[in-house]
């Protein structure tokens, strides 16, 4: 241990003798493959983090043209006595079923591509963890969620009358 703490003492006592002394440090390169590696992490996330945002606003914009179709519907469920809560609920109802199927196709994909990675490399590197398919669970949820919220609150709140009449 005290070695490795002085190492940095040593090669400079070593250069001060002679320039020509070349070093191999296999900590410098760890250290480096770890900021590397912290590097690519960093990058992956944030890349990530875009990519979901971005789906998010697409996800939404594809709510909204979806229940802007669905108004004259509303208006009726209105008309015939349904609340704003229960058209909020109807359409969240709705949405938790898109979530569901986005999830159980986002663990499909998963385990192909897991056992496609395995099969080609012929190692397990590619392992599906309890952590990756919370993950997955979690990720689509939230996506779904987030990215209809704005579009369900806006049709439940729609009048009945104006939605059947002129549906807009």
């Amino acid at each position: 241990s005290d070695n490795f703490n002085n190492l940095e003492q040593i090669k400079s006592d070593l250069k001060n003798i002679s320039s020509n002394f070349v070093f191999l440090d296999k900590a410098a390169d760890i250290k480096t493959i770890e900021n590397n590696l912290r590097l690519v992490k960093n990058s992956m996330t944030s890349i990530s983090i875009i990519l979901i945002g971005i789906t998010i606003v697409l996800f939404g914009f594809l709510y909204y043209l979806k229940n802007k179709t669905r108004k004259k519907e509303i208006g009726i469920l209105k008309a015939i006595g349904m609340t704003q809560r229960d058209i909020f609920n109807m359409i969240t109802y709705e949405t938790f079923i898109v979530a569901t199927k986005t999830f159980v196709c986002s663990i499909i994909l998963a385990f192909v591509f897991a056992f496609l990675g395995n099969e080609l490399f012929n190692i397990n590197l590619f392992v599906i963890s309890i952590e990756a398919v919370v993950f997955c669970f979690l990720l689509s949820f939230i996506t779904i969620i987030f990215s209809s919220i704005i579009s369900i609150w806006k049709t439940s709140r729609i009048n009945p009358i104006d939605a059947i009449r002129l549906n807009k």
